[in-house]
């Protein structure tokens, strides 16, 4: 298993300073972290980095976002 703490970590890095790259992860937080950012995180793991990515850059309602992702991982 990927250091959850870590791969938040790069996240947040790539993501701070970039209001368009913000936007996006918003918008769509998986998507935006394998594609755009080019980071691999385990099916499992996602939900909990996208969580912890959310609370560091102060992002409100994340549990709608949450919700999402649960959604497409059951399809």
């Amino acid at each position: 298993m990927a250091d959850i703490e870590s791969i938040v970590k790069q996240i947040v890095a790539k993501l701070t300073g970039d209001s368009s790259l913000i936007d996006a992860f918003k918008k769509d937080p998986v998507s935006t972290i394998t594609k755009k950012l080019g980071i691999s995180v385990p099916s499992e793991q996602i939900q909990e980095v996208i969580k912890k990515v959310m609370a560091q850059l102060g992002i409100k309602n994340a549990s709608s976002f949450i919700e999402k992702i649960k959604a497409l991982f059951r399809k």
